[in-house]
């Protein structure tokens, strides 16, 4: 199928016809072809947004837990002898 072609040429059939979603210009080291992932800006957006929700929720459990901790030892200081349930 591919027959006399230089090893570049080569290289960019094989990428087109077999790897179209994904980038295949990264030259890492001394491979001479290698496939990626292909990054654009709305991906790295994304993650910065999961991360954001991420921060959001885990800063909401603690402030939650936090409330119930105080409203306990509220709870606590005003009737001493009384057992709290969960």
């Amino acid at each position: 199928m591919y027959e006399n072609i230089r090893e570049e040429e080569l290289k960019n059939k094989i990428s087109q016809e077999y790897f179209p979603n994904f980038d295949t210009t990264k030259i890492i080291g001394n491979i001479d072809f290698c496939v990626t992932l292909k990054r654009d800006k709305k991906g790295i957006a994304d993650i910065f947004n999961s991360i954001t929700q991420l921060i959001l929720t885990v800063s909401t459990y603690f402030k939650n837990t936090a409330l119930k901790r105080e409203k306990s030892y509220k709870i606590c200081k005003l009737h001493p002898n009384k057992t709290l349930t969960k």
